[in-house]
């Protein structure tokens, strides 16, 4: 049997544009049963701690963010939507 995905979020809550500086976003990340790691987010920007790491940490603004997606992943068109 096949293991699926699994993303664990825990949110608080508010809006993201008004967390205070401790307030973040924590998704845990499970791919095929084996943790990947998790991703933090604040208002500040992004974090990305990968597997059982608890001391290498990438991390950037929102705009790094942005700009590492655009970089990394592939373009695709969206499919249009459907009128009822």
């Amino acid at each position: 049997m096949t293991q699926k995905s699994e993303i664990n979020a825990k949110l608080p809550a508010v809006e993201l544009s008004r967390l205070n500086a401790k307030d973040v976003i924590w998704i845990d990340v499970h791919l095929y049963g084996e943790r990947r790691g998790w991703l933090q987010i604040a208002k500040g920007g992004v974090e990305w701690w990968p597997g059982k790491h608890k001391v290498n940490v990438h991390a950037g603004s929102w705009g790094d963010f942005a700009e590492a997606l655009e970089e990394k992943l592939p373009e695709r068109k969206r499919p249009p939507k459907k009128s009822n």
